[in-house]
């Protein structure tokens, strides 16, 4: 079988089914280790026989140039951070000096001298949130994607717990929403309970409160995200439809259609037209993303925080707050209410509904 070992350097535009890839010590220079990784078409092609998440940097250069960018073209969502790698390495030097233990004993326990099991795991999409169920220290790596100069807390502008019912009665009387009655609903609670578990642990880890996460399954017609957004005000997904309308024409409306079509020429580019993308959204079963979230949260004068994956295994606490697409900053005296979504996919949206759990001696 031919075999080729080559440098990260000529590796660069390769597009390869499988490598054996060594991202260890020896690497070095800016983006390095993210041109050797993604050499592969799929994620179960890639190998690793090292690793050192140090040697991940990026040129400040180029963080500095996006920086510009961003003030000049999309203020609102604030200024890229870039640790310093002299830091990164202080920071990890616990961790390297446990890797050097294990390298010495690679099937012991450095403490305990007890034999531990190395399985080689390729973790599928599906099976991300119970990966994250089995090693509670991966809680400590769920990130905040800031929406401009936000502390690091979110739920220092909002509520940690989902909209309350006289929110959502005022909300359908003022859009013209039909609130859907207790009498009158029907059971959408999702039984994979990996990723409440999940939101759950996430939510803790970043505010120190145990609260209970329902899961609420949405259809998956293409209008998911308008579904999940119908849920949350008026309790049902069947005003999906008017949703959409709503948040197209609301798109529209003078006050936001400039940091709105601000927004969209920084994510498609000069050469679409905002007014395509908005009559082309109009339409059923048309995919909804970030820029309808920034519109929802606008538009419902309420926080919407989406938990989603953004990469291998890993997941975020988006934040939209209410005047995401005029600011982006949330001051001392925000305290919005808060609608929740998922996406454990990156192709679908759920609904989801936090609340505190109920006290031992609560009937």
């Amino acid at each position: 079988m031919l075999a080729f070992s080559i440098t990260v350097h000529k590796a660069q535009g390769l597009s390869l089914t499988s490598a054996i890839v060594d991202a260890g010590p020896a690497s070095f220079g800016s983006g390095m280790i993210y041109v050797a990784l993604s050499r592969v078409t799929k994620l179960e092609g890639l190998h690793l026989i090292d690793f050192d998440k140090t040697k991940i940097v990026c040129d400040q250069s180029a963080v500095t140039e996006y920086n510009r960018l961003r003030s000049l073209y999309t203020p609102h969502l604030g200024k890229l951070e870039a640790v310093h790698a002299t830091k990164r390495k202080a920071d990890s030097s616990t961790e390297q000096s446990s890797a050097k233990c294990r390298k010495k004993e690679p099937m012991k326990n450095c403490k305990s001298g007890k034999t531990r099991q190395q399985p080689h795991q390729v973790l599928q999409p599906e099976n991300i949130a119970h990966s994250l169920l089995q090693q509670p220290d991966r809680a400590q790596q769920i990130d905040i994607i800031h929406t401009g100069t936000e502390q690091n807390n979110i739920y220092q502008y909002c509520e940690v717990t989902s909209v309350d019912e006289e929110f959502q009665r005022s909300t359908c009387q003022r859009l013209n929403l039909k609130f859907d009655e207790p009498e009158n609903r029907a059971q959408t609670v999702d039984r994979d309970v990996a990723i409440s578990k999940s939101l759950e642990q996430a939510i803790r880890t970043k505010t120190g409160q145990n609260v209970s996460v329902t899961v609420h399954k949405i259809i998956g017609d293409g209008n998911c995200l308008f579904r999940a957004l119908s849920l949350a005000p008026t309790r049902s997904q069947t005003q999906h439809a008017l949703l959409r309308s709503y948040l197209v024409q609301h798109m529209m409306d003078d006050s936001v259609r400039g940091p709105m079509e601000q927004l969209f020429v920084s994510r498609q580019g000069t050469n679409s037209s905002f007014n395509d993308y908005l009559l082309n959204m109009e339409q059923t079963g048309v995919w909804g993303t970030e820029q309808e979230i920034a519109a929802a949260a606008h538009l419902f004068d309420c926080s919407i925080i989406c938990y989603s994956t953004y990469s291998f295994a890993n997941f975020c606490l988006q934040h939209f707050s209410p005047h995401f697409i005029t600011t982006a900053n949330c001051d001392n005296n925000c305290h919005h209410q808060t609608i929740y979504l998922i996406n454990s996919t990156g192709f679908h949206y759920e609904a989801a509904t936090i609340t505190m759990p109920a006290l031992d001696n609560e009937p």
